[in-house]
């Protein structure tokens, strides 16, 4: 047990100019994992009697979230003008990204939505989430606005197989979430964010915008759809970081910059 402990102590990787840096918590759990499977099977194989692995913890993970589109970059990619001359496909991009970002919603949930479930007179779309669960999430102003264009559209593309989906492809099945990655991941790309373009990074701007703007957590995990409030605790860190910026920036007595008395 204590060579094994030793071992992913002392595990290291090779980086790109050649040096050796120390393993992250995810390569020495992966070979924790890989550890434990060996001796099981030279305990089998009666080669030894028990594994010293099994006593030996992993890891603990730690729970880094892609960086969260800043406002400013999520306004550039709804309002791309370079988003394509197709009206009915324009019209569904744009209330596709304003509903992920303007509801927190998963992909998965949007895509999955049905017009039935949407009450646009008093904003809001009654969505299905993970375990089946359902709630009904707030639609947005700017969202609203998006899906009452594409809806006056929807028809163009409206087949048999329409159904009663809220978002439709270009054939008139149920917009696909592989379709729906690529959209967003397309306009998030070329409104400038390198990293986290994708529906997910939308989610996660929601819950980290609303909590620098003076949301509750309650407030948050219930939008999210979350089953434990620490999974909407993630977002605490983003938080503390905003604060602590604005703090140095407006704060009088902060003097950020300059030295202790």
């Amino acid at each position: 047990m204590r060579i094994v402990r030793r071992y992913l102590g002392a595990l290291s990787v090779r980086t790109r100019d050649g040096k050796r840096a120390p393993a992250s918590r995810k390569t020495k759990a992966r070979a924790l994992s890989s550890l434990r499977t060996w001796f099981r099977w030279l305990v089998e194989q009666g080669v030894i009697e028990g594994s010293p692995a099994e006593a030996v913890d992993g890891p603990k993970q730690e729970r880094v979230l892609p960086d969260a589109p800043s406002a400013a970059e999520i306004e550039r990619a709804v309002t791309d003008e370079t988003a394509g001359t197709d009206e009915v496909r324009r019209a569904r991009d744009d209330a596709l990204l304003e509903l992920l970002y303007g509801s927190g919603l998963r992909v998965a949930e949007a895509v999955g939505a049905d017009r039935g479930a949407l009450d646009l007179s008093r904003r809001w779309l009654r969505v299905t989430g993970k375990g089946s669960k359902q709630r009904t999430a707030p639609v947005g102003r700017y969202a609203a606005h998006a899906l009452r264009r594409w809806l006056a559209v929807r028809g163009q593309w409206a087949t048999d197989a329409s159904g009663d989906a809220l978002f439709l492809g270009r054939r008139g099945g149920r917009l696909n979430a592989r379709v729906a990655y690529e959209i967003v991941r397309a306009r998030l790309a070329a409104a400038g964010v390198s990293r986290g373009a994708h529906p997910h990074a939308l989610r996660h701007a929601f819950a980290t915008h609303m909590l620098e703007s003076g949301a509750d957590l309650i407030s948050i995990k219930e939008l999210l759809g979350h089953a434990s409030l620490s999974t909407t605790q993630q977002y605490t860190h983003v938080t503390r970081d905003h604060l602590k910026r604005v703090y140095d920036a407006k704060h009088p007595r902060a003097d950020a910059g300059g030295d202790d008395p």
